[in-house]
């Protein structure tokens, strides 16, 4: 408890001030510059888990679960990395000219910069989640947000805030996360340098990658329901209907910060704990489970009352139709909170083909109602796709979940 305690206080933090860069953002450029950085920054989210091939999950797994010593991880991930920065940068530079944003090329340049740094510190977060200290990763997160907002903030107040600019903060503030992930990395490193050698029992880099697979195409799948209807709204309806939709997404979002601190706090204690923990441990997660679903209720219902206001009141008149959207997207958010809580458990023991298999029909569904509903509805048929998408998968895999659970096939099929 303390630890999630003390991880949400950072992330609330840390989440905080990314809300203050959005609205300062929003109200600088307008929906148009604000729908301008959505495209890029929702292409990279989009490809993430599958372009660094899910090492930062596999890291966390052979330290946490299989006790690898710090050197051969370390050695994996070395080479893993240029293939996961060829495939990131290639896979981005062909979204970015299917949505005409190719040709600026120093905003270009400056976001694959950001997005190289991100990769770094995506990996070096393994060893923190598989030794137990996933607060270090918070901390990491609160350092990039607070940089970022004081330089967004002072870009603005000197009225030279624009889509260059803002990346160019970017980069400074990615800088000096990287940095901090060096240096709190040796203390790590020493903590895993003590353990013993693999013998002929250890995970060949094939099988690391596979084994990051298994957690990075549950993450990409995830991904095409989060980010689609953004790249689809931007081709079909431009920047300033993406500008109205990334702020419905950003206050609705709201709802999944407390569920987001504890999902990645359970990922980190189930691949640290033994097997004779694990039955105990399923029983805490759905106790904690309802707690969060009525306080996330109460929340939800708050933002649906305060939307207007909130909106109006923080990023102006000018972003008034961004309310409708949030309407939509706040049940489908709420539903999601249960799958973001029971997958963090599953995810850690290895069982990702549940959410796989239902999330890859929900994607397929979100894109075919984006498609049917965008061009007559613009960003509020893009929060209707969502909202349907969101909610038919979080029931269904919770229904899955609590079969399994029942039956006592969770933690056999994981041994298995």
């Amino acid at each position: 408890m303390r630890t999630f305690v003390v991880a949400s206080g950072t992330s609330f933090i840390a989440l905080g001030a990314i809300f203050a860069e959005g609205v300062i953002v929003a109200k600088a450029l307008g929906p148009e510059g604000r729908g301008e950085i959505s495209m890029y920054v929702a292409a990279f989210t989009l490809l993430f888990p599958i372009a660094t091939i899910g090492v930062k999950q596999a890291t966390a797994y052979a330290v946490g679960k299989l006790g690898y010593p710090y050197r051969y991880v370390r050695d994996v991930q070395h080479f893993y990395y240029p293939i996961s920065l060829a495939a990131l940068l290639g896979s981005l530079g062909l979204i970015y000219w299917w949505l005409g944003l190719l040709s600026k090329g120093a905003v270009v340049a400056l976001a694959f910069t950001v997005f190289a740094g991100r990769i770094l510190v995506d990996y070096a977060c393994g060893f923190a989640i598989g030794v137990g200290r996933v607060q270090l990763q918070y901390n990491t997160e609160l350092l990039r947000a607070l940089i970022s907002l004081a330089l967004v903030a002072g870009l603005a107040a000197a009225s030279e805030l624009s889509v260059p600019t803002y990346f160019g903060g970017q980069v400074v503030a990615q800088l000096a996360s990287v940095a901090y992930v060096l240096w709190w990395r040796r203390t790590i490193r020493e903590e895993l340098s003590v353990r013993g050698g693999l013998g002929g029992t250890g995970m060949t880099r094939w099988e690391f990658g596979r084994r990051g697979l298994s957690y990075a195409v549950p993450l990409f799948v995830m991904g095409l329901n989060y980010m689609v209807d953004i790249l689809i709204l931007g081709k079909l309806n431009g920047e300033v209907a993406v500008g109205f939709y990334a702020v419905a997404v950003t206050v609705a979002g709201l709802t999944w910060l407390a569920p987001n601190v504890l999902a990645s706090v359970l990922f980190s204690k189930v691949v640290s704990i033994s097997a004779d923990e694990e039955a105990s441990l399923q029983a805490e997660i759905l106790r904690r489970l309802r707690v969060v679903m009525l306080a996330m209720g109460l929340i939800v219902l708050a933002l649906g009352a305060g939307a207007e206001y909130l909106v109006e009141g923080l990023y102006g008149k000018a972003f008034g139709p961004a309310v409708g959207a949030i309407y939509w997207l706040l049940p489908g958010m709420y539903a999601m909170v249960l799958f973001k809580v029971l997958n963090s458990e599953l995810s850690a023991r290895g069982l990702t083909h549940l959410a796989v298999y239902i999330f890859s029909v929900a994607a397929a569904l979100n894109v075919v109602l984006n498609l049917l509903w965008i061009p007559s509805y613009s960003q509020y048929g893009a929060a209707m796709a969502t909202a349907v998408s969101y909610t038919l998968g979080a029931i269904t895999y919770t229904v899955m979940y609590l079969r399994r659970w029942r039956q006592g096939t969770i933690a056999e099929s994981a041994r298995r």
